[in-house]
């Protein structure tokens, strides 16, 4: 493991361990550590909205109005 690896499984440790205060369920938060640090840095970035996603897609052409000739 490179250095950069080491600093950032050490900063995702103390940021999981910080949320653990007062957790209902610090289970839960050691179980979503450790899926972050087994994944590969290049994939934890946050997937693209939904909502900017739809924006990038070319809308459908509007309809004409019922009824108006």
């Amino acid at each position: 493991l490179g250095s950069g690896a080491l600093s950032r499984y050490a900063d995702m440790t103390a940021q999981a361990l910080t949320q653990m205060v007062g957790a209902p369920s610090p289970r839960l938060q050691l179980e979503l550590l450790m899926a972050r640090l087994l994944v590969p840095s290049q994939q934890v970035q946050s997937p693209q909205p939904a909502a900017s996603a739809a924006a990038a897609r070319p809308a459908a052409p509007a309809r004409p109005a019922q009824g108006s000739s």
